[in-house]
C-alpha cells in the first residue's frame, strides 16, 4: 500500500478531523450544561435540532469527510482530482453548517435557508469531487462501490433535508413532513454513514490487520442486499408503506451479519493478531449491532412505529455509527498525524514509533467505558423515562469527552529527541 506522505495531502483530512475532534467536544460540553433540556422523545424543539446536527454535521460528517479524503486515494492510488476543490469544500461546509446550527437553535429561518443552501453547495462540491476521482480510477471493489454508494445517499440526504425546509416554510409538497423526516434520517444514518463505515472497514481492517487474500465474495453479497435495504426503507418512509418498512429492516439485518461474517474472514487472514484496542473495540460493536438488527427486525412487527424508529434511530447513530467512528478514530488520528509529522523524515533522521503516539491502555479504558455508558441510555428509551434516559446521557457525554481528550492527546505527543530539544 502506498503510503501518502507528502503533507500537501493530508491537511484537507486533518482540518475536517481535528475541526470534527472539537465540535463534538462542543456537542458534549452543551450537552452536559443544558442537559435538562435533552428529552428520551425524538428532537423537535429548535435546541433539539441544532443540537443534533451539531453531532451529525459537525462531528460524524466531518470525521467522515475527513477519512473520504484520505482513504478514497490510498485506496485508488490516485491523487484526489482536485485539492483546490477538497480546500473549497472545508470552507463553504465550516461556514454553511455552522450557520445552519445556530439558525436552528435561535430558530432563524433565514439563516436556516441561507446557511442551509450553502451546506448544500458544499456538499455537492464533496460528491463532485470525489466522484470524479472514482470514476476517473474505474476501480470498482466492494470499497469504492460502498464509497459511491454514500455519495449518492448523502446528496439525497442533503436534497431531502431541503425539501424540508420548503415543506416547512411554504408546505406545498404535499408529503408528510414526518415521512419526509424519516426519509432523511434513514438516507443519513443507514445510507451515508452505513456504506461508509461498512466500505472503509473493507480496508482499515486489512490495513491494521496486515491481511491479505481473504475472500470478498460476502463483501459483494453485503453491498447489494445492504443498499437495496436502504433503498426499501426510503421508499417506505416516503410513501408511508408499513411493511416495506419492516422487510427493509429484515434485509438490513441479514446484510449487516454478511457483513460481521466478511471482517470475521479478514481478521482470520490477518498476520497481525492485535490490530490495537480501537480495532477490536469496533468488531465487538459490529456484532452487537447486528444482535441488535436482529431484534428489530422480529420486533418490528409487534412494537408501533414512532417508538420503534426512535430506539432504531438511536442504536443505529449512537451505538454503531458514533462508537465504530471514535474506534476507527483511535487509529486514523495517530496514524494521520505521524505521517504529517514525522513522514519526511523517515530514513533521515530518528522518528518515534507509531505505536507510541497513543497509550493503548488508556485507550481501552476509555472506550469500553464509553460503550457501557451509551449502554445505560437505552433503558430511559425503552421505558420513555426522561429521568433515567437524562442520567445514562450524562454518564454517556463524561465518558465521550474522556475518550475524545485521549485520542486528542495524540496531537501535543513530543518524542524523547523533540522533548531534550527543549
Amino acid at each position: 500500500m502506498k503510503i501518502h506522505a507528502d503533507s500537501s495531502s493530508l491537511k484537507i483530512p486533518l482540518c475536517f478531523i481535528i475541526t470534527g475532534i472539537l465540535e463534538m467536544t462542543a456537542f458534549f460540553i452543551t450537552a452536559v450544561l443544558f442537559q435538562s433540556d435533552i428529552h428520551v422523545t425524538a428532537p423537535r424543539s429548535p435546541y433539539g435540532w441544532g443540537l443534533t446536527h451539531l453531532f451529525v454535521l459537525g462531528w460524524a460528517s466531518m470525521i467522515a469527510m475527513g477519512a473520504v479524503y484520505q482513504l478514497v486515494p490510498v485506496v485508488l492510488n490516485q491523487s484526489l482530482f482536485s485539492q483546490r476543490m477538497g480546500g473549497l469544500h472545508y470552507v463553504f461546509y465550516l461556514v454553511g453548517h455552522t450557520g445552519l446550527i445556530f439558525g436552528f437553535f435561535f430558530f432563524n429561518p433565514r439563516w436556516i435557508a441561507v446557511f442551509g443552501t450553502l451546506l448544500f453547495l458544499a456538499i455537492l462540491l464533496f460528491v463532485l469531487n470525489i466522484g470524479i476521482t472514482l470514476l476517473r480510477a474505474g476501480q470498482w471493489n466492494p470499497v469504492t462501490l460502498h464509497a459511491g454508494s454514500a455519495l449518492v445517499c448523502l446528496i439525497l440526504t442533503a436534497s431531502s433535508g431541503m425539501f424540508m425546509g420548503f415543506d416547512f416554510t411554504l408546505g406545498k409538497l404535499g408529503v408528510s413532513h414526518d415521512q419526509l423526516l424519516y426519509t432523511h434520517i434513514w438516507l443519513g444514518v443507514a445510507g451515508w454513514f452505513g456504506n461508509l463505515i461498512i466500505g472503509f472497514s473493507y480496508k482499515l481492517l486489512p490495513m491494521f490487520s496486515i491481511s491479505h487474500n481473504h475472500p470478498v465474495q460476502w463483501q459483494n453479497r453485503t453491498f447489494i442486499l445492504f443498499n437495496l435495504a436502504v433503498a426499501g426503507g426510503a421508499l417506505s418512509n416516503l410513501t408511508g408503506i408499513g411493511p416495506w418498512s419492516r422487510f427493509s429492516i429484515m434485509l438490513l439485518a441479514v446484510a449487516f451479519c454478511l457483513y460481521v461474517y466478511a471482517l470475521h474472514q479478514i481478521r482470520q487472514a490477518g498476520i497481525k493478531k492485535n490490530p490495537g484496542a480501537g480495532i477490536h473495540f469496533t468488531l465487538r460493536v459490529n456484532l452487537l449491532t447486528a444482535l441488535c438488527l436482529l431484534g428489530f427486525a422480529v420486533g418490528s412487527f409487534f412494537v408501533s412505529q414512532p417508538s420503534f424508529f426512535i430506539l432504531t434511530v438511536w442504536i443505529g447513530l449512537w451505538g454503531w455509527v458514533y462508537l465504530t467512528i471514535i474506534g476507527y478514530l483511535s487509529k486514523i488520528v495517530p496514524f494521520l498525524w505521524w505521517t504529517f509529522q514525522y513522514g519526511n523524515q523517515v530514513g533521515k533522521n530518528k522518528v518515534p514509533l507509531l505505536s507510541e503516539m497513543i497509550q493503548e491502555k488508556k485507550l481501552k479504558r476509555a472506550l469500553y467505558v464509553v460503550g457501557f455508558a451509551f449502554l445505560g441510555t437505552v433503558p430511559g428509551i425503552v421505558t420513555s423515562s426522561t429521568f433515567l434516559f437524562q442520567a445514562g446521557f450524562l454518564l454517556f457525554s463524561l465518558s465521550s469527552l474522556y475518550a475524545i481528550s485521549t485520542i486528542g492527546n495524540v496531537f501535543t505527543f513530543r518524542s524523547k529527541e523533540e522533548k531534550s530539544c527543549v
